[in-house]
């Protein structure tokens, strides 16, 4: 329901968008990012160089920057780009992130006083470069920026460092505010009268209600990073669950796979083996029959003599043959 918009209870829009204009999980975040069609605040990505996140290396080893001179750099950048956008209405903040995520890298928030001005610095903008870089802008969601930015940091005790999710801004120096934006008769007047209308009491229970309010917001802060946190373990057991599963079925495969080759296997062994036994059994039966075959042949010729038994004056007189022979041995003698 509505109750739930922008929070982490709402399972549609991205939360941190809303918040911050910038989302970690860029197209890849699995909420919508609300991108507003008119709004008071512009986004420039990437605009500002952070020499933080670009140090030199010479010799293979890392050039620290020098602190003094990167603070030089930012209040000329500033000056300047405060002096390019006033040209398309009047600014009510100002901003440029010091965090080192690359969705919040060199970001610069530009508020106008009436979204006429913010479309007509977004068309204007668009398509020019600055420092050698193209200048890619959009309208933001983010049009208060104490929802936005880092309490911790402000307090000078954020844990995430440079790499936290919420805006780290940039500290301007009086005086280059002042350069930057020079105070008007107009705006002293209204701020006077607004001093003036408020009496001790007042500021009291202001600040106290400042203080409650960034109690309450760096809380909330807290327990958003703990849910992102939370959201992003799921995200990484999903993950190795998924690895898990590919590896189980690709196991699975490789078993399946082996097993089939078992199965082929003894399915060859055993037709080879009733193979031979086949050419045993028909070797054995034809030597069978021969054998039959023999046997039979062996008492159809003993049957025959028994029919037709050999003459006995056909046989052969041996006797007559040697008393022939005797006598002529006699003769020669």
């Amino acid at each position: 329901g509505d109750a739930n918009y922008g929070t982490e209870k709402d399972k549609i829009t991205c939360p941190f968008y809303l918040k911050i204009g910038a989302c970690r999980h860029g197209d890849r975040c699995a909420r919508i990012h609300m991108k507003p069609t008119k709004s008071q605040t512009v986004l420039l990505r990437n605009m500002y160089y952070n020499p933080a996140n670009h140090m030199a290396v010479v010799d293979g080893e890392s050039i620290e920057y020098d602190e003094s001179e990167s603070n030089e750099d930012f209040n000329e950048f500033y000056e300047d780009i405060a002096t390019e956008l006033k040209k398309f209405g009047e600014i009510e903040e100002l901003h440029v992130c010091d965090n080192l995520g690359e969705h919040l890298m060199g970001n610069v928030y530009v508020k106008y006083i009436d979204e006429d001005a913010a479309s007509l610095c977004l068309s204007s903008l668009n398509g020019r470069y600055y420092g050698g870089k193209p200048l890619f802008g959009e309208l933001s969601p983010v049009t208060h920026f104490r929802e936005a930015r880092c309490v911790q940091y402000d307090r000078g005790e954020c844990s995430r460092g440079s790499f936290c999710n919420f805006l780290h801004l940039k500290r301007v120096p009086r005086d280059v505010l002042r350069k930057a934006f020079p105070p008007d008769s107009s705006r002293r007047d209204r701020h006077r009268d607004g001093r003036d209308s408020r009496n001790e009491r007042h500021r009291d229970d202001d600040r106290r209600d400042r203080s409650r309010d960034d109690d309450r917001r760096s809380n909330r802060d807290r327990r958003d990073r703990e849910r992102e946190d939370d959201r992003d373990g799921r995200h990484q057991h999903r993950s190795d669950r998924k690895d898990r599963d590919e590896r189980d079925r690709r196991d699975s495969d490789h078993h399946r796979r082996d097993e089939r080759d078992r199965r082929d296997a003894d399915d060859h062994r055993r037709d080879e083996r009733s193979d031979r036994d086949k050419d045993h059994s028909r070797k054995r039966d034809e030597g069978d029959s021969s054998q039959r075959e023999s046997q039979r042949r062996r008492t159809q010729i003993t049957d025959e003599e028994k029919k037709d038994p050999p003459k006995k004056e056909d046989a052969p007189n041996f006797d007559a043959e040697i008393s022939m022979l005797e006598r002529m041995a006699s003769e020669m003698a």
